[in-house]
């Protein structure tokens, strides 16, 4: 067990930029977190893993916006529990934002499991790419700001 933790620590100094980058694109908030944690102990530098990991998820939420375009979202659409979870989900993205892309970009970041489901349904709601990307930089940002200093943190 001693001789993978190394490993793991010797290949995240190999690649102190793959890691968050693609720990952001396939892991998520969890991920990005326990990379935080280890950059308190040294093995990657703190801006690296804030840096690598804003990009690491802005390619993921893009990559889920043009999800939420294709056929294949029509067919996922299509099962009941996810749709009726979508229309909830839409129903209160609708009420609690009135309307704020922004807003509702803002609160679904920090709401654990709400964060694709909504991105998918600013893409349904034709919301431009441009103006997608804008708010959730800015979003993305504000997140990266406050996730990967509490990761530090608890590291």
């Amino acid at each position: 067990m001693e001789h993978f933790i190394q490993s793991t620590f010797e290949f995240f100094k190999s690649y102190p930029y793959l890691v968050p980058f693609l720990g952001a694109i396939f892991g998520g908030e969890e991920t990005i977190i326990i990379i935080s944690g280890i950059s308190a102990q040294g093995i990657i530098g703190f801006f690296t893993v804030v840096l690598f990991s804003f990009l690491g998820t802005l390619v993921s939420d893009s990559i889920w916006y043009f999800a939420g375009r294709t056929i294949l979202w029509d067919r996922i659409a299509r099962w009941k529990r996810i749709s009726k979870g979508y229309e909830k989900i839409a129903f209160i993205i609708e009420t609690s934002t009135r309307g704020s892309h922004f807003l509702a970009l803002l609160f679904t970041k920090f709401l654990y499991g709400t964060r694709i489901i909504t991105i998918m349904y600013l893409s349904r709601e034709r919301m431009k790419f441009l103006a997608f990307s804008f708010y959730n930089a800015a979003v993305t940002a504000i997140w990266i700001g406050v996730i990967c200093p509490l990761g530090w943190l608890a590291g």
